[in-house]
């Protein structure tokens, strides 16, 4: 199993998910960080997302038909929630999406995501 870690280290709301995906690098989890969400097309369910979610106080299985979308009127600064909406559209498996809270302490979560 692969795992594609999306957040901005730059930015610390954005931060939980890459912090955790550091930790399961250095346990050994295969893991990308990616900034790209088109990354998810054709990777099907041989990969897990984890991505940081606010508004939520424990790491959850995020619900891809609860993801919001951005408009857009061209194709840059796509968001993960459409290029979802894209690949169900196509007829592809989305991966499983685990959804870390921004104020979450990797050490605490780690055992939630494993």
């Amino acid at each position: 199993m692969e795992i594609l870690v999306f957040g901005n280290p730059l930015v610390s709301e954005d931060t939980a998910a890459v912090e955790v995906g550091n930790l399961l690098k250095m346990m050994g989890y295969k893991v990308t960080f990616s900034d790209d969400p088109f990354e998810i097309v054709g990777k099907g369910r041989g990969y897990v997302i984890l991505d940081t979610v606010h508004g939520i106080d424990r790491v959850i299985i995020v619900d891809v038909n609860s993801i919001e979308t951005d408009k857009h009127y061209s194709v840059h600064g796509i968001d993960l929630g459409t290029v979802i909406r894209i690949c169900q559209q196509m007829n592809e498996q989305v991966p499983l999406i685990i959804g870390i809270p921004t104020n979450a302490d990797p050490e605490e979560v780690i055992e939630d995501v494993i």
